[in-house]
């Protein structure tokens, strides 16, 4: 048996194989996307709070400070 025959027998194997794989991957990568922008959501809202409560406490503060 040649290489050539037993590529031609195994080939479409391979071919499903390598698409399979190539899914794989990339609904791995998909899936790390989506969890990153969650998180930078996440960090995002939390440091909007956090701003605004600096804001606030900043206003209380010079309020105090002008009496």
């Amino acid at each position: 048996m040649t290489w050539l025959t037993l590529f031609n027998r195994i080939g479409p194997y391979l071919a499903v194989v390598a698409l399979i794989a190539a899914i794989a991957a990339g609904g791995w990568v998909g899936r790390g996307w989506y969890e990153d922008s969650r998180d930078l959501a996440e960090e995002r809202g939390a440091q909007a709070a956090i701003d605004a409560a600096m804001e606030r406490e900043s206003k209380v503060a010079e309020k105090v400070e002008d009496r």
